[in-house]
């Protein structure tokens, strides 16, 4: 029986392939290969948990949640560097440690604590200084309100009286943070309260359902709309519906 004998081409195909996927192939990191160092990834995780708890107690945010993932940032090259001397501190052990593996680790720690304390911890102080000042607003400060269509292309109405304006400032009154979860809505608006400090709001809600608007802080620049945190008021709703034409979605 004659065999076809394969071409010196085809070898070098094959054999280019294989250079090609190895080249492609990522190294998996297994439970086997982190045992050595178990004390580093026991101190990183510990200290994450308490530097979440702490995170809920200080409050920095309105959200719990934003509260535990700062903390635990934070928390976190803290714990890597304690595990770390943990795991030196005996000169058997020093030996046997994957430095590779910890250099790894050590830099995505690094990594998550520097991301969190000057990008996440900066935005949520800003997103409730925004809060805050929505709070606190003065119909001094106030001169009128332009409302547009959402996505701030068409100018529906302007808001201008005493009566109207104090009445907005009073229904800002009782917001709250708010961390809304793919909503769905009705009647949407873009807002400019112009003033001695402009503020712009996107203010959505769904009629026949929810109670409250929610609302965004944001920045609109040509197509492009920027979002600094939401907030929810159920005063600003009986607002909209008196002095705003329902029409405008």
């Amino acid at each position: 029986m004659a065999v076809e004998a394969e071409s010196p081409g085809k070898e070098s195909r094959q054999r280019r392939s294989r250079v090609i996927g190895a080249g492609l192939s990522f190294p998996v990191i297994r439970l086997r290969h982190l045992a050595p160092i178990w004390r580093v990834l026991l101190a990183t995780v510990a200290f994450q948990l308490l530097g979440g708890v702490t995170g809920v107690l200080v409050g920095l945010h309105h959200s719990v949640f934003e509260n535990s993932s700062l903390g635990a940032g934070i928390a976190t090259p803290i714990g890597f560097v304690v595990g770390l001397l943990w795991q030196l501190s005996r000169v058997e052990r020093r030996k046997t440690t994957p430095r590779v593996l910890t250099i790894f680790i050590g830099l995505l720690a690094a990594w998550l604590g520097a991301t969190t304390a000057f990008f996440d911890v900066p935005r949520a102080r800003d997103e409730m200084r925004r809060l805050d000042h929505l709070r606190r607003l003065a119909t001094s400060g106030i001169n009128q309100i332009l409302v547009f269509d959402r996505y701030g292309k068409e100018k529906l109405q302007t808001v201008r009286g005493e009566a109207a304006l104090l009445s907005f400032v009073e229904a800002c009154r009782d917001v709250a943070g708010n961390s809304p979860n793919h909503p769905t809505y009705t009647h949407s608006w873009y807002l400019v309260v112009v003033g001695q400090q402009a503020l712009e709001l996107e203010c959505h809600y769904e009629a026949g359902r929810s109670e409250e608007v929610v609302g965004c802080f944001v920045r609109k620049s040509g197509n492009t709309t920027f979002y600094y945190g939401s907030f929810a008021g159920r005063r600003l709703r009986g607002w909209f519906e008196k002095f705003i034409a329902i029409d405008g979605r």
